[in-house]
């Protein structure tokens, strides 16, 4: 959908200013724990409804911790409404641990699942997504999904202070 043109003297309605101007966001209020388990699980916080046929500009922040070097600590998905598709960059922690990660990851179903890489339990960590979503014709919620990428008895943790934020740029 194309942004709305609005007239010179024109009352917005309380739609258009929700549509347009004031941004979906999803903030984490406490931290989570997955412990020896890499299937993925739904954030309990970070997650927003997103209307048919929009497209929205995605920013994330991640704090989390786990493992130690070398693991594979922080594994992400999504669940979302049928027929919405996302392209995104993300910036992190490799799983190596050793140098920093930049690389783009399109998903339009749940076969790709970015991973970030911890240095030890305590040791805060981030991942920074930005990137596109577009809605199909049906509206939904877009759920933040994540868990350890590499099964340890080390818990990793979604830390309070996450977001996820989506814009309507159409």
């Amino acid at each position: 959908m194309a942004i709305p043109t609005w007239s010179s003297g024109q009352v917005l309605t309380a739609a258009d200013v929700d549509s347009w101007f004031v941004p979906l966001v999803a903030y984490k209020t406490a931290d989570e724990a997955v412990t020896s388990s890499t299937t993925l699980q739904n954030d309990d916080d970070l997650f927003v409804s997103v209307a048919a046929s929009a497209t929205y500009q995605l920013i994330a922040y991640f704090i989390y911790d786990g493992g130690t070097t070398g693991s594979s600590d922080l594994k992400i998905g999504w669940t979302f409404p049928s027929g919405l598709t996302m392209a995104y960059g993300h910036i992190g922690m490799t799983t190596s641990a050793t140098i920093t990660e930049a690389s783009v990851a399109t998903s339009s179903d749940q076969t790709n699942n970015p991973q970030f890489g911890s240095d030890g339990a305590g040791q805060n960590r981030a991942a920074y997504l930005l990137g596109t979503v577009f809605v199909s014709t049906t509206a939904g919620t877009l759920q933040l999904q994540w868990a350890q990428g590499t099964s340890s008895g080390t818990a990793t943790h979604m830390k309070k202070g996450s977001w996820l934020q989506l814009q309507r740029v159409g």
